[in-house]
C-alpha cells in the first residue's frame, strides 16, 4: 500500500468485517491458509521505485502467496496513468509462478470513498466552514471522485479531501486522523458506501474495490 497509516488499518478492517476467518500476519513467513500481509511503501513513488521489486522477490520466495495487490492513490494523475506506470514497473520483474495481481487505484484518496457514507453527513446546523466546502462541490449529490480543490487552497488534492471529510466527521462528534481513522475502519461505514456506489453512478474506483473483496473474500 501506498499509505502507512489510513489505508492498513481500514482495509484489514474491511476484509475482516466481510470474512471472519480471515486473519493478518505480521510476519511474511507465517502466512497460510486464510491469511493476508500488509505492508506499506511510505508513499508514492516509493511504491513504484522500491516497493514492487521487494514484493516480487518476497512473492517469488514463498510459494503459499497466491496474490498480489497494489494500492495506490490517484491524486492529480488519472487512473490510468497510475495502473501503466505500476505495470511498466511489474514488467521489470517476473514472477516465478502465476498468482493473481490487482492494482487498486483510489480516486484521489482514500478519504474520498469516505464521503460516500450518506448517514455521517449532519443534516442540520451546517456552520460556515461546511457550508464553504459545500458552495465548492456538494459531495451529498455529486461524485465525490470527480472533486478537485479550489484555486486559491494551498495543498494538494488529497488534502482538501481529507479536511473536507474531516470537518464533517467532525460535526457528528467522530474524531479522524490518519492513525485513527474513525469511523472508516468500522463495518458499518464500509457498508453505508456501499449502499451509495450500488445506488448512484458514484465511486467507481471504490466499486472496483468492492467487487474484488467481496468475489475474494
Amino acid at each position: 500500500m501506498e499509505g502507512s497509516k489510513s489505508e492498513p488499518i481500514i482495509y484489514d478492517a474491511w476484509i475482516k468485517h466481510l470474512s471472519p476467518n480471515m486473519t493478518r500476519v505480521y510476519d511474511l513467513n507465517l502466512i497460510d491458509q486464510d491469511n493476508f500481509y500488509i505492508t506499506s511503501s511510505d508513499g508514492y513513488p516509493r511504491i513504484v521505485t522500491h516497493s514492487i521489486r521487494d514484493s516480487i522477490q518476497d512473492i517469488n520466495a514463498n510459494p503459499k502467496i497466491d496474490a498480489f495487490w497494489i494500492v495506490v492513490d490517484s491524486e492529480d494523475s488519472t487512473i490510468e496513468q497510475r495502473e501503466q506506470i505500476i505495470g511498466n514497473e511489474l514488467a521489470k520483474y517476473p514472477l516465478n509462478r502465476s498468482i493473481d495481481i490487482q492494482i487498486i487505484v483510489q480516486k484521489c484518496c482514500i478519504e474520498t470513498w469516505g464521503f460516500g457514507n450518506d448517514r455521517v453527513f449532519p443534516n442540520n446546523n451546517i456552520d460556515a466552514e461546511l457550508q464553504e466546502y459545500l458552495n465548492f462541490y456538494d459531495i451529498r449529490v455529486d461524485d465525490p471522485e470527480n472533486m478537485t480543490y479550489p484555486n486559491d487552497y494551498d495543498g494538494s488534492i488529497a488534502s482538501y479531501h481529507f479536511h473536507y471529510l474531516k470537518k464533517i466527521l467532525r460535526m457528528k462528534r467522530i474524531s479522524y486522523a490518519k492513525n485513527k481513522p474513525n469511523d472508516l475502519d468500522k463495518g458499518y461505514y464500509f457498508d453505508e458506501i456501499c449502499i451509495r456506489a450500488n445506488t448512484t453512478s458514484h465511486l467507481s474506483t471504490f466499486s472496483k474495490l468492492k467487487n474484488l473483496l467481496e468475489e475474494t473474500f
